[in-house]
């Protein structure tokens, strides 16, 4: 329990400390730090992976972004452990080490612990206020989700969840070596398409 609630605080800290840097750029707090006075009529957010999964938690946690770019993210973080080839079996570990096996009434009550702790800051129940569940006063946000096929740390069936929350449609991405890296790899085909549509996206030219 303790490890669960230690990480809903890194993700809510998180959410805390990026709200606190939009109020810096917003109040001219890092011009300086520029060298130029920043643009502040229009924020947009391209995160990859973990940057993806917390834009999806800052879509539904500030009006001050309005566009969102978010390659191989996820929601569900239960699953995403579950699921994903990388992080599943350092799950299994830290479960053995304290003698939980998989499928038993202790790691059910694991699972139920974890989605307790870690749902009120989890991308599935925030990122829906982005799009289909918009609070009064708020302007819906502009969102793209990036996928690699057969991702090997977010896994597909995670991004799927955040695409059916938030009614955004998937862009599905073929990387054949890079994988969940894609979009940084200046080799891959398919990370230069990412790139080219991202940029589209937050410089307002593609939907």
């Amino acid at each position: 329990g303790g490890r669960q609630r230690r990480r809903h605080g890194d993700f809510l800290q998180g959410v805390v400390d990026l709200r606190q840097g939009l109020r810096l750029l917003n109040a001219g707090g890092l011009d300086d730090a520029a060298g130029a006075s920043l643009q502040r009529d229009h924020f947009g957010w391209l995160g990859i992976s973990l940057g993806g999964i917390y834009g999806a938690m800052m879509s539904g946690s500030t009006t001050h972004i309005d566009s969102f770019a978010m390659n191989v993210p996820g929601a569900d973080l239960v699953v995403t452990l579950e699921q994903s080839t990388v992080l599943e079996p350092l799950l299994a570990q830290a479960m053995i080490a304290h003698g939980v096996a998989a499928g038993s009434p202790a790691y059910a009550d694991y699972e139920d612990l974890a989605h307790l702790v870690l749902d009120p800051v989890d991308p599935m129940n925030l990122a829906p206020r982005a799009t289909t569940h918009v609070p009064a006063g708020w302007a819906a946000k502009r969102a793209i989700i990036q996928m690699a096929d057969t991702d090997l740390v977010v896994p597909n069936e995670a991004t799927h969840v955040l695409s059916d929350v938030t009614g955004v449609a998937i862009s599905a991405y073929h990387p054949l070596v890079s994988n969940h890296g894609f979009l940084l790899d200046p080799t891959s085909i398919e990370g230069a398409k990412a790139r080219d549509q991202a940029i589209a996206f937050l410089e307002g030219n593609a939907p």
